[in-house]
């Protein structure tokens, strides 16, 4: 996945992000705000962890981002319980080895 725009030498966002290929967790992509922060880093090469308390909602947010070309799965969690962001983060290690972001868009 990628939004087309190079930098110097053609180099992509995510090369000069430094995101490509790093694992990011966005915490609420049911839509708006989260939605878009989760397609943004997607097209930054990161793989993104979709996370909401709507497993649904989850789900559609990492579908679109495979669709688009990205790398994406999908957790539910209630921010307000710290045993569930928890186990977020947790699946979101098993899935990708490691988290190198979290972005927090909820509510």
């Amino acid at each position: 996945m990628s939004d087309g725009i190079t930098f110097d030498g053609g180099r992509s966002w995510g090369e000069v992000s430094g995101m490509a290929g790093k694992t990011a967790i966005v915490l609420g992509t049911a839509d708006g705000i989260g939605r878009a922060v989760a397609l943004g880093v997607a097209a930054t090469g990161a793989r993104v962890v979709c996370v909401d308390v709507n497993p649904s909602i989850a789900e559609a947010a990492a579908d679109q981002i495979r669709q688009g070309g990205g790398e994406a799965a999908a957790t539910t969690a209630d921010v307000t319980d710290r045993l569930q962001v928890r186990k977020a983060v947790a699946f979101a290690a098993a899935t990708y080895g490691s988290v190198n972001y979290c972005v927090d868009v909820v509510g």
